[in-house]
């Protein structure tokens, strides 16, 4: 059950069936409920609606920001579970990756393995053992679809220069990327030796990489999540400070 959607995606991902108009009864009768709010809808909703809650429920926040101890301490029942998930926009492919992290009293129980079985239908589900490793990897999980689409972008462009056509630059690209990942799972090898596979000495491929390393492609790649990690840092210690 779920309430309505606000997005075209979200509508998509929920049947019309399973959306209730009532907060209060999905709060009441889910075993497992799952909140996807704003990180400042959380405390509202949970302070309106968490009376509902019972022992043996289990509580998963996907609201960046608050911590697990907060939640807990806060706003549940002692008896309900709670675990913090944080998910990516593949989630709505069915090949998204789920970060969960629980508390001790969830860790090992029955609640946390329904939960992540019911997450695995949206993709790969990684438990994880602190709620540090939760933020830091989310890092990862969160924006490599972003750097996945530039980099597919600019590959169109690419070929538009050439004069490819996007009806097949639309067809090959994904399953150039798609094929080349499940080849590299197949075989068992690391993506630099990938590369050096496609790139014959002293070929083609391999002039073209000498060059973009030239133009210092994979400086910018490998640059990418320290950057957002210190940018991160940065925003967190205005807010402190502005607090």
């Amino acid at each position: 059950m779920a309430t309505e959607p606000r997005s075209d995606w979200g509508r998509r991902l929920v049947p019309k069936d399973l959306i209730i108009r009532d907060c209060e009864s999905l709060f009441h009768d889910c075993e497992v409920l799952f909140v996807c709010v704003r990180s400042d809808q959380v405390y509202r909703l949970a302070e309106q609606y968490g009376k509902a809650l019972s022992e043996g429920q289990s509580f998963v926040s996907f609201s960046a920001g608050i911590e697990l101890l907060e939640i807990k301490r806060r706003l549940l029942p002692s008896g309900c579970a709670v675990a913090r998930a944080i998910a990516n926009i593949n989630i709505a492919s069915g090949r998204g990756v789920t970060l969960i992290f629980s508390a001790s009293s969830m860790q090992g129980d029955e609640r946390l393995n329904l939960t992540c079985k019911i997450l695995e239908r949206l993709g790969t589900v990684l438990r994880l053992k602190t709620e540090p490793e939760l933020d830091r990897i989310s890092l990862v999980s969160g924006t490599l679809p972003a750097i996945a689409a530039i980099f597919c972008d600019a590959l169109a462009a690419s070929g538009a220069r050439i004069g490819v056509r996007d009806e097949y630059l639309n067809e090959i690209i994904p399953a150039a990327v798609h094929g080349t990942l499940d080849t590299m799972a197949e075989l068992g090898i690391p993506a630099s030796l990938m590369a050096e596979l496609v790139a014959t000495p002293g070929g083609l491929v391999a002039s073209a990489s000498t060059e973009l390393e030239r133009a210092g492609f994979s400086g910018i790649v490998r640059n990418w999540l320290p950057y957002i990690e210190n940018t991160l840092e940065q925003e967190t210690k205005k807010e402190n400070a502005d607090v």
